[in-house]
């Protein structure tokens, strides 16, 4: 990606598609704002299990009572969100 200033684009699985669309509007905004740091940053947040050591393109992103779990995928510069976790 040439312009740092720009975010990654996220992709949302099946599954995690299905879980925004069952969420409260308040919290759908909390999942669009962790994705919009993670795709400015996508390494700035934790890897998802630290000890594995093939999963470094693996974060989770946490905003209020909400995480997403999110592969970065270097090759096409965007993040595909595997999950989405809300407790609430």
């Amino acid at each position: 990606m040439s312009d740092p200033s720009e975010a990654w684009p996220a992709f949302l699985s099946k599954n995690a598609s299905g879980c925004l669309a069952e969420l409260p509007p308040d919290i759908q905004e909390l999942v669009r704002d962790a994705l919009a740091l993670a795709g400015r940053a996508p390494y700035g947040w934790p890897q998802w299990q630290p000890a594995d050591p093939d999963g470094a393109d693996v974060r989770i992103a946490q905003v209020g009572t909400v995480s997403v779990v999110y592969w970065v995928n270097r090759l096409r510069a965007r993040l595909w969100v595997l999950d989405i976790v809300w407790v609430g």
